[in-house]
């Protein structure tokens, strides 16, 4: 596009870096970039432009570093502003300093150094103390981190280690932390960290360990448009680190049960059509994982926090960390322990602890109610969870004329009777009998119709 002219891509949720292909565009004297989530430093050919006669619009973005000096000349003077990490030589535009800051960096690292250097002679002296008086040393060794990526990457181990910091959290729960790092590469690419930690002595032995990296190469192959990409995985003794592509939308329970939340200062809705569009693209992910695979493949752990969204309110399922492969498509497989999150555990779990596929098809059936309801999976009330509330209600009334139980924000006419027939396969999905249950192709069949 040698003779573009114009170039409007704000507000867009772009994120990475700010790629180098654009300021090749000789002819280009309009370009808007604001209002995204642009990381990482300018390109260095951005001065190549015209800037005599360029209207640029870089504002609202994550960029840092120092701002070139081209740039600085008023009619730049409204284009970088609400940058946190830029900073500019003389106070250009309402930037920091960067001399001053830098000085400031200066002192704190004289400062640290120093500490630095009084800390390490104390512990070498308590060290030579300790080694006098005890003939044993229990220092750890530091843990040895092994890189398997599932497809060709532009990072190394360290780009992700030194990112898992507070600042980049952005969830956590049972079974680890997950993180967002912007990568800053030349893909300028932003990824999903989960770091799990290892319980003791877990994976101490080899059959284990071996188990566990034959199970993530089987996720790590998977390639679907509906399943979250698995781009690898860092792991060590004491801990693991799963990397995902980054869903800039979130999950589909933040946006369904935000409402709910009393420190929510926002309140954002879906209507039924993205609501339906999510459950049909939640369902092509788990039929391709129980008919698409072999072997088969069980998630175990389906509920609405672990389908993402895209800017788009394109829906994959992720979060594989309960999956277990299937030795045989539909023979059951023995587990060791009761796995899941409450309200979506299928009820056969607490008896035989035997299951296949369809302790998926329960749980996604409860994602149905709670799409329809707007109601969270343990919210029936009392000692019900929501399929047992729903079922309790359409036993109430059979007709399923149920206008207080669809959740208000889609109390819409036009979609009254698709609305009925999705709470109805949701009901048919957590029946309590396995063998009763839809297959995910039958439930995806429904819902394409």
């Amino acid at each position: 596009m040698k003779n573009l002219e114009r170039l409007d891509l704000h507000n867009n949720s772009l994120s990475g870096r700010i790629q180098d292909d654009f300021f090749k565009l000789k002819n280009l004297f309009h370009l808007l970039l604001n209002e995204n989530l642009l990381c990482g430093p300018l390109p260095e050919n951005v001065t190549q432009l015209q800037l005599t006669s360029i209207f640029l619009d870089f504002s609202s973005n994550e960029l840092m570093g120092k701002l070139p000096s081209p740039f600085e000349i008023s009619r730049f003077e409204q284009s970088f502003l609400s940058n946190p990490g830029l900073c500019s030589s003389n106070h250009f535009g309402n930037l920091p300093p960067c001399t001053r800051l830098h000085l400031k960096m200066l002192v704190i690292i004289i400062l640290v150094f120093g500490s630095a250097i009084l800390i390490c002679t104390g512990l070498i002296g308590l060290t030579k103390i300790k080694a006098f008086f005890s003939k044993e040393k229990d220092d750890a060794p530091s843990p040895q981190w092994k890189l398997t990526a599932f497809q060709a990457i532009d990072y190394d181990i360290q780009d992700i280690l030194c990112n898992l910091i507070d600042t980049n959290l952005v969830g956590s729960g049972g079974s680890g932390k997950v993180y967002k790092i912007c990568l800053g590469n030349r893909n300028g690419g932003v990824i999903a960290v989960k770091q799990i930690w290892c319980s003791s002595g877990e994976l101490e032995h080899d059959v284990l360990e071996k188990q566990f990296q034959a199970e993530i190469e089987i996720l790590g192959s998977i390639r679907h448009a509906n399943i979250a990409k698995l781009l690898g995985f860092i792991s060590s003794s004491e801990s693991k680190l799963l990397i995902y592509e980054y869903m800039e939308h979130g999950s589909l329970y933040e946006w369904l049960h935000q409402k709910d939340d009393p420190t929510s200062t926002t309140r954002r809705l879906l209507n039924w059509p993205i609501r339906m569009s999510i459950a049909t693209d939640a369902a092509r992910g788990l039929c391709y994982m129980h008919h698409g695979c072999s072997p088969a493949i069980a998630h175990r752990d389906v509920k609405s926090s672990n389908i993402l969204l895209d800017p788009q309110f394109k829906a994959k399922i992720a979060d594989f960390g309960l999956a277990r492969a299937l030795l045989k498509a539909g023979e059951p497989e023995s587990v060791s322990a009761v796995v899941g999150s409450f309200g979506y555990i299928a009820p056969e779990f607490g008896s035989s602890r035997k299951m296949n596929e369809k302790v998926d098809v329960y749980s996604f059936g409860v994602v149905l109610v709670e799409l329809v309801t707007g109601r969270r999976a343990n919210g029936g009330g009392g000692y019900e969870n929501l399929a047992q509330w729903a079922w309790r209600q359409f036993h109430q009334d059979e007709d399923i004329h149920l206008t207080n139980v669809i959740d208000a924000d889609i109390r819409d006419p036009a979609y009254s009777r698709e609305v009925q027939l999705v709470l109805k396969l949701g009901l048919i999905c957590t029946g309590t009998n396995p063998s009763s249950r839809p297959s995910m192709k039958q439930v995806l069949q429904v819902l394409q119709r």
